[in-house]
Parts: C-alpha cells; sequence; structure tokens
C-alpha cells in the first residue's frame, strides 16, 4: 500500500470540538462554589478543597487535546486509513471503491483560520451522520480532493445554473415552520438585548401590516404575515445555502459546489446514484419547471440539505442537462396507467379532511374560550391546503404510472403536496408490494409499493393499479 499523504493530525482547531464533549466536568466546581462560597467559612472550605476544581479544569485542559493527538489521518491508493485512541488504539480503513460521497466544507468562521471540515460516507454508514468527519486544513482538503479526482482527468459535462433557478428553487422549496423559528428566535432575543419597547414596537409594526389586510379578519391576518415572513426568512436561508450550484460531470464522478456562507465541495461516485427523482408542484407544472434530486448516501445528508442536481428550470432544459451529467439513467415511457373511475381513491383523504376540519372546530372552540376564534381561523385556513392537496390528487390520477424495459423502471406518482417521475436501475429495487383494500380487491386493483436501495426507508407508491399489470411489473423484476 503505497501513502500518498501521510498521517496528519487533524486542524488544531478540532481540539475546541472535543473540548465541547467534556463541559460536563465543569459542573463539579460549579456545585461545589454554589454550595461553599455562601459564606465566609465556607470560602475557607472551598479553598481547602480547591485542588479538586484545579483538577477537573486540567481534564477539561489535557483530555481534548490527548484525544487530539491521538487521532491521525491519511489517504493511501486504496482508501483511507484512520487512527485514534489514547489508551486503546483503533484503526479503521474505507476502501476508496466503497466511498459514496466525498464532501469538504468551509464554514465562514474556519475559512479565517484555513481550516475545512471532510465527510466521508460509504453504504454502510449511518443514516444521520457521516461515516467519519474531521477537521483538517484547507491545503489538505484541497489535495484530498484533487486525490480522489486523480483518475478522472478530463471533464466531460460542465454545468452552471443560473442565479434566477436558484431565486425559484429557494421560494419553492422554502419551508415556512422552519422560518418561523428562526423568526421567533430572533424576535426573543431582540426582545432581550434591545428591551421591551423595542419588542412591542415591532409587535405594533406587525398589527399596522395586518390592518391594511381588511379583506380577512385580523387574526387570520396576523398569522398570514408570520407565515409570510418566515417563508421569506427560509427563501433567503436557500438562496445563500445553494448560489452558485455548479455540476462537473468527470469519468466516474461529480463534483457538486454550492454555498455562499458556507461553501461545499461534494464528490459523489456515479456508481453510487440510486436513482433520479424530478419533482414537480402544481405550480411548476403551470409553469413548466423541474427540480432533479439524486440519491446518493451522503449527498444531501444533514439539515436543511437537498441532495440537488438541477434547480428549478424549465422542463426541456432540465432533461437535457440530467441527460449530459448521467447519460447511464434512461427514463422510461408510461406503460401502466391507474384503473379508470379510481378518481375517488386519490381524493378520499383531503375530502374527508374537508368535511371534517370545520365542524370538528366549532366542536372544540366552544371548549377553549380563549382560543376558540383563533382556532376558527386556523380552520378555516386549513381549507386552502386541503384544497391543493386534493387538485395534486386529481392531477395525480391523470399523470400517475409505471414504465419498466430493460435495466430501469420510471415510477411517477404524487406523495404530499409533490409530484414525483423517478428513474432507478432495476438492480436497485429491493422489495415490491401489492397491497389492495376491500373495495380495491372487488375491482381486481391495488396500491403498488416499491421500495428501493437507501441508507433509510425509500418508497414509491402507486395508487390503484390493476392486478395484471402488477403481475407484470413483479415478473418484469425478478428477471435477470
Amino acid at each position: 500500500m503505497t501513502t500518498v499523504i501521510p498521517h496528519r493530525h487533524q486542524h488544531p482547531i478540532a481540539i475546541l470540538r472535543y473540548s465541547f464533549r467534556y463541559l460536563f466536568l465543569l459542573s463539579v466546581p460549579l456545585i461545589r462554589g454554589i454550595r461553599y462560597i455562601q459564606t465566609p467559612q465556607g470560602l475557607y472550605q472551598w479553598a481547602q478543597g480547591a485542588w479538586i476544581d484545579l483538577l477537573v479544569i486540567l481534564l477539561l485542559l489535557v483530555l481534548p487535546l490527548l484525544l487530539w493527538r491521538g487521532y491521525t489521518y491519511s489517504l493511501t491508493d486504496d482508501g483511507f486509513i484512520l487512527r485514534r485512541g489514547v489508551l486503546l488504539r483503533l484503526e479503521t480503513v474505507i476502501p476508496r471503491r466503497h466511498i459514496s460521497t466525498l464532501s469538504v466544507e468551509r464554514p465562514f468562521y474556519l475559512r479565517p483560520l484555513r481550516a475545512a471540515r471532510i465527510a466521508v460516507d460509504t453504504d454502510a454508514g449511518d443514516r444521520l451522520r457521516a461515516d467519519f468527519t474531521i477537521t483538517i486544513s484547507e491545503q489538505h482538503a484541497r489535495e484530498i480532493l484533487a486525490e480522489r479526482q486523480k483518475n478522472d482527468d478530463s471533464i466531460r459535462h460542465y454545468y452552471r445554473a443560473p442565479w434566477t433557478h436558484i431565486v425559484v428553487l429557494s421560494m419553492l422549496v422554502s419551508n415556512s415552520l422552519s422560518g418561523v423559528l428562526i423568526l421567533t428566535t430572533a424576535f426573543y432575543q431582540s426582545g432581550r438585548l434591545l428591551g421591551e419597547a423595542y419588542q412591542q414596537q415591532l409587535v405594533g409594526n406587525l398589527e399596522n401590516a395586518a390592518n391594511y389586510l381588511r379583506i380577512i379578519p385580523r387574526t387570520t391576518a396576523l398569522i398570514v404575515l408570520v407565515l409570510l415572513f418566515g417563508w421569506g426568512i427560509a427563501a433567503v436561508r436557500n438562496l445563500l445555502r445553494h448560489l452558485p450550484f455548479c455540476v462537473k460531470r468527470y469519468p466516474t464522478l461529480l463534483a457538486i459546489r454550492n454555498g455562499a456562507i458556507t461553501r461545499r465541495d461534494h464528490l459523489c461516485t456515479v456508481s453510487s446514484v440510486h436513482y433520479l427523482d424530478c419533482r414537480q408542484t402544481i405550480l411548476c407544472k403551470l409553469l413548466r419547471l423541474s427540480i432533479v434530486f439524486i440519491h446518493c448516501i451522503g449527498y444531501g445528508k444533514g439539515q436543511d440539505s437537498l441532495s440537488l442536481l438541477i434547480p428549478a428550470s424549465p422542463t426541456a432544459y432540465a432533461k437535457e442537462q440530467t441527460t449530459r451529467l448521467l447519460p447511464e439513467f434512461h427514463p422510461q415511457a408510461i406503460t401502466m396507467r391507474p384503473a379508470p373511475r379510481s378518481l375517488l381513491h386519490y381524493m378520499v383523504r383531503p375530502l374527508w379532511g374537508m368535511l371534517l376540519t370545520l365542524p370538528c372546530a366549532h366542536i372544540i372552540a366552544p371548549f377553549l374560550p380563549l382560543w376558540g376564534d383563533i382556532l376558527l381561523h386556523m380552520a378555516s385556513i386549513a381549507y386552502i391546503p386541503l384544497l391543493w392537496a386534493t387538485t395534486v390528487k386529481i392531477l395525480d390520477r391523470y399523470t400517475a404510472g409505471i414504465g419498466h424495459a430493460n435495466d430501469f423502471v420510471t415510477l411517477r406518482y404524487s406523495a404530499r403536496l409533490t409530484f414525483h417521475t423517478v428513474t432507478v436501475p432495476k438492480q436497485d429495487i429491493i422489495a415490491c408490494r401489492f397491497r389492495q383494500t376491500v373495495f380495491q380487491r372487488r375491482r381486481h386493483t391495488g396500491d403498488l409499493i416499491i421500495h428501493t436501495y437507501s441508507e433509510e426507508p425509500r418508497r414509491h407508491r402507486i395508487r390503484n393499479i390493476r392486478e395484471t399489470d402488477a403481475a407484470s411489473f413483479f415478473q418484469h423484476i425478478m428477471q435477470k
């Protein structure tokens, strides 16, 4: 085994990360201080036992340093070698051929220190975190990226997303709830830092803005404004996370770069891409836009992360760029459609929601006199997403289906409020189920549920497929 990069220690800033693990040790001097330093006599008793506190603080300083010294890494021709431990030494080898994604992050607070965070994922890793994450110097991170790409010296295709596509993506995928949480935290902290007068002024400005929306009740207007502000904050956050965005296709790798404040580089092995997912909302369908995601273990892992390949782009343009970046994937024409007269089966859940939401709110409101009005307003607002969901299910009835030929399967369905067109290699389908209700059994139809290979459960559900079509699909999957 020929070593390309010798064994090295992490960046010294990693000592702080180890220190955070042992902050609980500070509870010892804290408890002692609270217990004894209350009277002059207690202060004297504390001074007699101060060596305990000094020992704890010494451990808090020495243990992270020992852990940092005992953790080394190297990159060889065959993969990564990690050695860690002080008393008990542990050596981990991750073969190069099994690396799915190698990610390098440069947060704004590490860049002045010329440090970067590197994460490596394999198919055998944890679904919530990388196989290992280390903080190293930025120069070493560049060397590792270059070493990873040493056998891929030619760029087959280069794609750089226009900034307008990133803006549209940020607006479409933003979650109002996360923005509301950020807004609430900022509002609370502003009150603590600037005083209650400033906090009340903010509330007054929000109420004045709600007064302009006279066509709807004032309480409803306040809720709508809070959700809109939250959505705007989440959109800006997504914009900074993904702008700029570019993808380079090498013979065996996809090199993806994004991020304005935290710069990220991802090297995804093409053979580890398990499926393509082209997503659309109703608004995307009206504007003829598509967003393309890939499933490659390690890419898009983490909070508020997206496994993005093509941002919100015109559908024809998105298909063209996807074909150039991943020509190995071959979408199939839809040949199996939902059975006729199955529209009610698609709409049953949102319809029940529309029928029960307002009556239930009127029943519960008298028992909550302080919250009754707000509850009724929230029930009225809930009809908007329910009506949206009903529209999605109607469109899903006429667009869903399955296409299979050769070694690829294309699945078209809706989940929540989003339309999915998934292209997956047949070898990555690990299980299929055909589920029938009593009513579907009489009509010889059922829901086809397909599980695909991934770190966490990934299932795709196509509703109301005929029994004969399901049998044909099972036969195709079982063929070698």
